[in-house]
């Protein structure tokens, strides 16, 4: 792993260079690496504190100013990259003897030297000119390199302090100040650099080697040993999630890893070496197991495949930088072996492939990259929609659409007003391509409504489907429509059916969360079946996970264009409806300021007390209303689990959920997780299962009984919303890695997006949430929309509380709380 963080304090890093690693004690001396320090004379040097101390402060070794602001307390320091590595590579270290102790030290330099060069040969720019308008590359890094092997809790960890100085050398021979942006968009491509070579290196002293996500393994180390010695990293993440923050990699992050931090002290490293011996020989990992591991035949694995590289950047997004196809070649390659060179050197080969399209850039300095497949795809996706636009199968005249819109405001409580009824005539009397775009809770998916009778009485089929299997219920539910989700479509399409040959009208709702990918296979089906297409959402909602962007092109007035509606219905006040359009519109502080007013904005200390807050209002909402119905969102999926326990403990102790409490194994998107369920639990299917179980991801349902089986197998019978009982074993319905259920007791935003709730919604807000997220999760309910959130996020959070006078209004409220700003 590696992580980036600011230089703020001089002093910690200095007295690095001044340890004792004299009889055993402290850590090794430093040593400056880099071609910045070769201008310096220094690369290779032992790093002493004097030098350091200058180099950090802009200055040359002698203390002569290298730059315009040297000694300046206004100038950024420099950069702590720390490479760690993975705490197998650790426990080998510490089991090993003196030699290959040694030996996993040197890979150790090796690795992060690698990463240090992918820094320096990609990332190293400097500025120039007035404002520092001129971009231009380095002559190198000055960088001091610290190897420590111990955490601050005393667990073995190797890593490698990367210091590299805010000094760098010029073409002509001057220094400039070093563009952190660019460390930081390189981050991730360099940390995998130096995995790759760690891990290549681990494999030449004879261990094998198993990729773990985007790191990799050690194989033969029991991976409860490695928790087990990674005290440090436990604490860090739960005072992480105490406060509510999401990664380690950020401001809050950096302070509580700076609050958490214990003095190391001097560190007897003989008698830590004797300590963790023993604490493994307790654990069953002798000196005999290392030996066996590291003495095993070493499997032959196979290099990916260039379409396997280029397709897992490409499914997530069109386009890709030089940095993305490091990263992926790198992660993908550590089972075979290969090294940061050899990594390099076929991602070189990679962006000469014809396959792979450089694409025009703003700055000379970060091209872009597709591939002819992302391009043929999209081309063939906007040339079929067009071709539709230009095809009139399904025109209705204007008589058909009034007797559909009479008939569909017979079953509504308002009628349509003026704008909604534009967008039917729109929909009904154009091309065989139709695109309705609108604000959230708009009514798009009610006009729909009308599009039904109007499609029945010619006798055509009309079929709905949505991403989200909740979207689709709501879909159907609202327009009566028969709806589906878009993943059972492209399932029939890829086993080689048209899933629209019977189909007159294909309305697919929140259409913005669509992948180009399938809406291209889509567009096609409809093509060829002579089905037309309406096209529903809003690009200012939340786009597809993979390849989005879709609708938003579409939309464009010289490809196919679009119909929009702006009236907000969905709210039943009117004060409801204009935070809903201020959220829309990104006027962040008048619709923060008017739920405050409404007593919908909940302030609180911590993550803790907000989510304990939220839990207590939803269950007074819920008994004071149980006609009414609520939904709690929250943003990040840990957060959903832990409140939908919170949840469940209510349901538990009221006895609508039984005490069976029987615990599995689960897996949710290569999530692994441990997981209790009983009689009454509210779940939801996270896999689509058409043959055998006939649900898709998002289906829900309540379980109606569950046993422990034999073999130690569980079987449910589980009644889903739409009436069917389904029973299944827990084994029959999972992954290696679990079975694939969870609680459904409460919601991520994204699978929220096309729900409408009938009551008051609860909304955990943390600083991921951006404009579009908070927009979809506030604007689901008819009643109110409450939204809980301890106060420094929001002043984290400058994409979303974009308005200063509102940051004064959340101190005011850290000022009621006695949690002021300057201690967060």
């Amino acid at each position: 792993m590696l992580t980036i963080s600011p230089i703020r304090t001089i002093s910690y890093y200095t007295n690095l260079a001044a340890e004792d690693y004299y009889l055993g004690s402290g850590e090794p001396p430093g040593e400056f690496y880099g071609l910045g320090c070769r201008s310096l004379k220094l690369h290779g040097k032992t790093v002493e504190k004097e030098s350091l101390e200058a180099l950090i402060n802009g200055g040359a070794p002698s203390g002569a100013p290298l730059v315009q602001n040297a000694y300046s307390d206004k100038r950024r320091l420099g950069w702590d990259c720390t490479f760690s590595a993975p705490k197998s590579v650790s426990v080998v270290w510490a089991r090993a003897d003196d030699e290959l102790r040694t030996k996993v030290q040197e890979a150790q330099t090796i690795a992060a030297k690698r990463g240090i060069d992918a820094l320096e040969r990609y990332a190293a720019f400097t500025r120039r000119g007035k404002a520092g308008e001129t971009l231009e590359r380095t002559a190198g890094l000055v960088a001091a390199t610290f190897n420590h092997c111990t955490s601050r809790e005393q667990d073995p960890q190797l890593h490698t302090h990367a210091v590299i100085c805010n000094v760098a050398p010029r073409a002509d021979d001057s220094w400039g100040s070093v563009e952190s942006r660019k460390i930081y968009q390189w981050q991730k491509a360099a940390g995998a650099l130096y995995r790759a070579e760690l891990a290549a290196q681990m494999k030449q002293l004879g261990f094998q080697i198993e990729r773990d996500e985007d790191s990799f393994h050690v194989s033969g180390v029991d991976k409860e040993l490695c928790e087990h010695f990674s005290k440090r990293s436990k604490s860090i993440r739960e005072e992480l999630k105490k406060q509510g923050v999401d990664s380690s990699a950020s401001k809050a992050g950096d302070l509580i890893k700076l609050d958490t931090r214990k003095e190391k002290g001097l560190v007897d490293h003989q008698a830590l070496l004797k300590s963790w011996q023993s604490e493994m020989d307790s654990m069953g990992f002798h000196t005999e197991t290392l030996q066996s591991i590291q003495a095993e035949a070493l499997l032959d694995a196979e290099l990916p495949e260039d379409d396997q590289i280029l397709y897992s950047i490409t499914d997530k997004k069109a386009t890709f930088r030089p940095q993305d196809l490091f990263y992926q070649t790198a992660i993908q390659s550590v089972q075979s072996g290969s090294n940061a060179a050899e990594c390099e050197k076929n991602v070189k080969r990679l962006i000469r492939d014809q396959e792979v399209v450089e694409l025009s850039a703003e700055n000379p300095f970060e091209p872009q990259y597709t591939t002819k497949s992302v391009l043929n795809c999209e081309r063939m996706m906007i040339q079929t929609a067009r071709d539709l636009s230009r095809r009139f199968t399904k025109s209705l005249s204007e008589p058909e659409i009034q007797r559909a819109l009479k008939k569909a405001e017979s079953e509504l409580v308002f009628p349509f007003d003026d704008e909604q009824i534009e967008a039917v005539y729109n929909a009904l009397n154009g091309p065989d391509i139709s695109i309705v775009q609108g604000s959230a809770g708009a009514g798009k998916t009610t006009l729909m409504l009308a599009a039904r009778h109007a499609y029945n009485e010619r006798g055509y089929k009309v079929l709905g489907a949505s991403i989200a299997k909740k979207a689709a219920d709501n879909l159907q539910e609202e327009t009566g429509i028969q709806s589906v989700t878009v993943a059972s479509l492209i399932n029939k399409i890829t086993n080689g059916t048209n899933p629209l040959s019977s189909t007159g009208v294909l309305v697919v709702d929140e259409a913005g969360q669509l992948p180009s990918t399938d809406l291209q296979k889509l567009t096609h089906c409809a093509y060829q079946a002579q089905c037309k297409l309406i096209l529903t959402g809003e690009d200012k909602q939340l786009d597809a996970i993979n390849r989005g962007g879709s609708l938003r092109y579409l939309s464009n007035p010289e490809v196919i264009g679009t119909q929009r509606i702006e009236n907000i219905r969905r709210q039943r006040t009117a004060w409801a409806r204009e935070v809903v359009a201020d959220l829309r519109d990104g006027k962040a502080e008048k619709a923060l300021k008017t739920l405050d007013e409404k007593g919908c904005l909940h302030f609180h200390e911590n993550a803790e007390n907000t989510k304990k807050a939220l839990v207590d209002d939803w269950h007074k909402y819920q008994k004071a209303n149980p006609e009414k119905a609520s939904l709690v969102i929250a943003q990040r999926w840990t957060d959903v689990q832990e409140i939908s326990k919170a949840i469940r403990d209510i349901h538990i102790s009221e006895g609508r959920v039984g005490q069976e409490n029987i615990s599995l194994s689960c897996s949710v998107a290569d999530k692994s997780f441990k997981t209790e369920f009983s009689k009454g639990d509210r779940i939801k299917f996270c896999r689509n299962d058409y043959r055998k179980l006939g649900v898709t991801n998002g289906t829900l349902g309540t379980i109606e009984s569950i046993r422990i089986v034999e073999s130690e197998d569980v079987e449910f019978s589980i009644r889903a919303d739409d009436g069917r009982k389904v029973s299944f074993l827990s084994s029959e319905y999972a992954d290696e890695k679990g079975t694939n259920l969870c609680h459904a007791y409460a919601l991520t935003v994204y699978s929220s997006q096309g729900t409408t709730v009938d009551g008051n919604t609860f909304v955990y807000h943390t600083k991921v949430m951006d404009r579009a997220n908070m927009y979809v999760a506030m604007s689901r309910h008819k009643d109110k929309s409450h939204i809980y959130t301890y106060d420094h996020s929001f002043l984290y959070v400058s994409d979303f509380v974009s308005d200063a006078k509102f940051k004064i209004l959340a101190i005011e409220k850290e000022k009621d709380l006695n949690y002021m700003a300057a201690d967060i």
